[in-house]
């Protein structure tokens, strides 16, 4: 995900910077202004920030990519919290020992106890807040985006003409197995059929299941257009065991149907606005 941070970086980064100098200095910007360390902290404090910025920025796409906000929130928080704020510790301990003791040689001067009251909490909640900026961005980003493929779905089906839905009538029965014997099963009953290696099985909605030796392309021809759809190349299903339609965050839909079914069931982006146009007559 690609986030419009430009201006943002451009404006906080030195504000962070500026600030950070600041704190628990009780001198007068009159002072500051005179003494030269005060431009070289400043220059480290603008470098360091920006370091922590670029860090935090670098991992936040690694995490959009495995761990949805929307779906893994925990996983995700717990996840990006150990590693950028890990980092973050690790890189304002380095470089204020680094900046202080080995650069400017103040030794003594600096009290090392500063480091762990005030420079890394303040550096660990500063970065904390850039994080959840970031997270706000991509939820925004991800709503704005399944909108946005929501109305085209819906602009593609109220733009197709009648004559494209489905209007075939099926079978009143199809001929079922179950065990050495074949059964005369009324297809309303049928919930929805679906396949397993190289067999095909019938669920009822009284939850019976029956084998079924016809193939799911011969079975979408045999069926009822109007009560069936071919999901997806693993299932087809009566309307009536549909019962929830969840829009995926890539495009396409996810169903629940009753009786449930134990894996996910899913129909592609590709055939979303045809899916929709079948349920929603």
């Amino acid at each position: 995900m690609t986030y419009p941070d430009k201006w943002l970086r451009l404006i906080a980064i030195p504000l962070i910077a500026l600030f950070s100098r600041h704190i628990g200095d009780p001198s007068t910007w009159y002072d500051l202004l005179q003494r030269a360390d005060y431009y070289y902290d400043l220059l480290e404090g603008l470098l360091t920030t920006f370091l922590l910025w670029e860090v935090n920025r670098y991992w936040i796409p690694f995490f959009d990519r495995r761990y949805s906000w929307l779906r893994d929130t925990f996983r995700r928080f717990v996840l990006q919290a150990v590693v950028n704020l890990g980092l973050t510790t690790v890189i304002i301990v380095g470089s204020i020992v680094l900046y202080n003791y080995l650069l400017m040689q103040r030794g003594p001067s600096y009290g090392i106890h500063y480091l762990f009251v005030i420079d890394v909490p303040l550096g660990v909640l500063l970065m904390a807040v850039v994080n959840l900026i970031y997270a706000v961005l991509n939820i925004v980003q991800t709503y704005e985006g399944q909108l946005a493929e929501l109305r085209a779905q819906l602009a593609q089906v109220q733009t197709r003409p009648a004559s494209e839905l489905p209007e075939k009538m099926g079978r009143k029965n199809l001929v079922v197995s179950r065990g050495s014997a074949l059964v005369p099963l009324p297809t309303d009953e049928i919930a929805y059929i679906f396949k397993v290696n190289e067999y095909n099985f019938v669920r009822t909605f009284g939850e019976q299941e029956y084998r079924v030796e016809h193939t799911l392309d011969q079975l979408s021809q045999m069926l009822s257009e109007a009560e069936f759809y071919r999901i997806n190349r693993q299932m087809i299903a009566n309307i009536e065991a549909i019962k929830q339609v969840q829009l995926k965050e890539q495009g396409g839909f996810v169903l629940r149907l009753e009786p449930r079914f134990p894996e996910e069931v899913t129909v592609s982006k590709k055939k979303a606005a045809e899916f929709k146009a079948w349920i929603d007559r």
